[in-house]
């Protein structure tokens, strides 16, 4: 199995587990403490992979440093990073608010630093892939998940870096909104399942046009659903991706859906 074919196997199992974690577990601190030692798990098993296997050329090589390993390590760092802020959060609204900001802020200030690497990779740039996302073989192993030597490029880990922030930026911007937002009473329904599988829903509904006679975009839907459902539906774009690199069936809910309402329309009719 090659490189890329195991990480995608590794990445939606891991997606699995953390549906999982969303179903099971209530406080905050609680989930991310559970979804930290879920992509260690995972991101050790890619690095585990990793030291037993032989890249085919050195185009593969960068791609795994840097496309496949961030996936896992941004969203470590992420996580790690979420939870301390968590854990540190004060009680009042206002107070809580700041203390997002401030966070955001460190964000920020990171990527202002970083700039230029931060527009190389968002333009797609290529020309410094080479120096970028090739480990230097002259350091020393270590045994850290993240800062193994054979594990890491001189510049991959500012990659990771720069998308965790990303990933900090989208949660806490709508962690805001929310604290600020008017409740809405008149909600009843609490979305309790998996998040990809409203995403999936969400995105079906979208294509099939059935909004605003078709000229509805992604956006619009997951804001609204999140505020009729309560719940933060997170990065759903990449949720999406992660949903287009299923190697199985990709319509999972849908075809559970459709499953479930198959069994029910079998079932004898009630006579009033």
């Amino acid at each position: 199995m090659d490189m890329k074919e195991f990480a995608e196997e590794l990445y939606v199992t891991m997606q699995e587990k953390f549906a999982e974690v969303e179903l099971s577990a209530k406080d905050s601190i609680v989930k991310e403490s559970n979804y930290i030692e879920i992509v260690k798990s995972h991101t050790y098993g890619l690095k585990n992979y990793l030291y037993q296997y032989e890249f085919s050329s050195p185009q593969e090589e960068i791609y795994f440093f840097k496309n496949i390993k961030p996936k896992f390590v941004s969203l470590l760092l992420f996580h790690n990073e979420l939870f301390e802020i968590e854990v540190s959060k004060p009680l009042e609204k206002d107070s809580i608010i700041k203390h997002y900001l401030e966070a955001l802020q460190k964000g920020q200030a990171f990527i202002n630093t970083h700039m230029e690497f931060y527009k190389y990779l968002h333009l797609g740039s290529t020309y410094l892939d080479s120096k970028y996302f090739l480990p230097d073989k002259n350091h020393e192993t270590g045994n850290d998940v993240i800062y193994d030597s054979r594990f890491c490029t001189p510049f991959d880990h500012k990659f990771c870096l720069l998308q965790s922030y990303e990933l900090m930026k989208e949660h806490l911007t709508k962690a805001i909104e929310k604290l600020t937002m008017p409740v809405d009473e008149y909600s009843p329904l609490q979305w309790t399942g998996p998040k990809i599988s409203l995403i999936e829903l969400m995105y079906a509904l979208q294509v099939s046009g059935v909004f605003n006679k078709s000229v509805t975009d992604v956006k619009m839907i997951a804001t609204y659903f999140e505020k009729i459902f309560h719940v933060d539906l997170g990065n759903y774009y990449r949720t999406f991706r992660d949903i287009q690199t299923r190697k199985k069936a990709k319509t999972v809910f849908l075809d559970e859906l459709k499953f479930k309402l198959a069994e029910r329309l079998d079932e004898p009719m009630l006579v009033e």
